[in-house]
């Protein structure tokens, strides 16, 4: 019997998680503060990553080229000081949508690899075309609502340093949506 069938599909991306005591502590703290002023749905600790590119719904022969596509990058760490620094939001229709946090690098580490990431699918035709632009972020809520005097609080973290990871592991991490919240967990191919 097959234990991958051919049109089995499953929601991935490739992306690295974010696994740092201090972070999570962090984040606990600014979620206690913020809960007056926002209305959000938080990542669960387990959930926080690095996203270098979502592609959806994928086949196992689409999942074992994006595999041999990016090889290189999958199977090696790179180890480099990033420093989760800044609060951050998305908006949409001019509302705030995604509260995130920065990580940063002196020599632009993430954008780089991301970029190569992209451009490895695209290159071996796994994607139709590459990204205008992207910026690498932690997602920490999806916004619903938010009261009076959430840009004070967001003004107040924007330079606030949430920790430092020195090593990011891309792979390839299926997205299972559930009533309760999504779970990622790293596809063991």
């Amino acid at each position: 019997m097959n234990k991958h069938p051919e049109n089995t599909t499953k929601r991935i991306f490739i992306g690295a998680f974010i696994r740092n005591t201090e972070f999570i502590e962090n984040v606990n703290k600014l979620k206690r503060e913020f809960s007056p002023y926002v209305k959000a749905k938080w990542t669960k600790p387990e959930n926080f990553h690095i996203t270098a590119h979502f592609y959806g719904n994928a086949t196992f022969p689409e999942i074992m080229q994006i595999k041999v596509a990016l090889s290189e990058i999958l199977n090696k760490p790179i180890r480099h000081k990033i420093i989760l620094h800044g609060l951050g939001v998305f908006y949409k229709k001019q509302k705030p949508y995604i509260l995130y946090v920065k990580p940063e690098n002196n020599e632009d580490i993430l954008s780089r690899s991301i970029s190569y990431i992209q451009k490895q699918l695209y290159d071996n035709k796994l994607i139709q075309t590459l990204p205008e632009s992207y910026t690498p972020h932690i997602t920490l809520a999806r916004i619903k609502h938010t009261e009076e005097n959430f840009d004070v609080l967001l003004n107040r973290y924007k330079e606030f340093n949430f920790g430092e990871i020195s090593t990011i592991k891309y792979e390839i991490i299926e997205s299972i949506l559930t009533p309760s919240g999504p779970i990622y967990k790293p596809l063991q191919l």
